[in-house]
């Protein structure tokens, strides 16, 4: 089961994305948070896709939320979580926090994601 988050800045940036993937699909499809370095697009892909590239520009330029140069201030909660199928010594966990990350839109560290519900 997927999770809904909601992306929110002081800048006005407000979104909502469904992450993860549902019960018949999590083993092809897990929907993260990625921020394209070409062109400044911002939105969900699938992680387990066969070339992850930005849907905006086509650029293999895509750093997902959980890559340490998008973080801000820490935080203790996390919002979403999800691991990754494969072997044990391949496995990906990602996970987003109540902390901040880099906004898009402003470029500062004050976007933050938020708990909003789950699809499947």
């Amino acid at each position: 089961m997927g999770s809904i988050v909601a992306a929110r800045c002081p800048c006005g940036i407000a979104t909502k994305m469904a992450l993860g993937g549902g019960i018949n699909s999590h083993t092809a499809y897990c929907a993260f948070p990625a921020l394209c370095s070409a062109c400044g697009a911002f939105g969900a892909i699938n992680l387990l896709g066969n070339a992850v590239r930005c849907p905006s520009c086509s650029r293999d330029a895509l750093k997902t939320y959980d890559d340490p140069s998008l973080a801000g201030r820490a935080g203790e909660k996390v919002v979403f979580g999800w691991t990754l199928p494969g072997d044990d010594s391949h496995r990906r966990s990602v996970r987003l926090t109540d902390g901040t990350y880099l906004c898009p839109t402003c470029r500062q560290p004050t976007l933050t994601f938020s708990d909003e519900g789950f699809w499947d």
